[in-house]
């Protein structure tokens, strides 16, 4: 992996979720579908796009080394391709999300407190409970307008 990177804006809570899980910079594992589009969608810096300036929002990510694309030269992704990138990240994530909320879910656990275990364990400040609490939400209903009931039977105030 070089020491080159490119910068990805991102949601503050998935910024963390990033750096917890693959440090920083983000060096994804060569066998991941994020490394693998970073791979096939990088190009060199178009001379008529201006450099892209660093923001609080981005996370940098370590352009993988190919022996074709050099990072030194090759180290730009479209916006579309950057949209790839996040539309990816962002899937990992919802899985990894929803998947460990449905097992820890039927425990009797309140949603909240799952959602702040969650958190902490995946490396995300208690402030975007909420956020994390309506994306659950969320996925939740996109499964039920599908016809998957995954709701808890039984009811617990939050």
């Amino acid at each position: 992996m070089s020491a080159i990177c490119l910068y990805l804006q991102v949601p503050v809570y998935l910024q963390q979720y990033l750096n917890h899980h693959f440090g920083d910079p983000i060096v994804f594992d060569r066998t991941l579908p994020m490394n693998k589009l970073i791979k096939l969608f990088i190009e060199r810096q178009p001379s008529d796009v201006p450099i892209r300036t660093v923001t609080d929002n981005d996370v940098a990510i370590a352009i993988p080394d190919q022996s074709l694309k050099p990072p030194e030269y090759w180290n730009y992704l479209p916006p579309v391709a950057e949209q790839a990138l996040l539309e990816s990240i962002e899937a990992t994530f919802d899985l990894n999300f929803y998947n460990e909320m449905l097992q820890i879910m039927p425990c009797g656990v309140k949603v909240m407190t799952a959602i702040r275990s969650w958190a902490r364990l995946h490396g995300i400040d208690i402030e975007y409970d909420n956020t994390l609490k309506q994306k659950f939400y969320r996925i939740r209903d996109k499964f039920e307008k599908q016809g998957i009931n995954i709701k808890k039977k039984t009811r617990c105030r939050d």
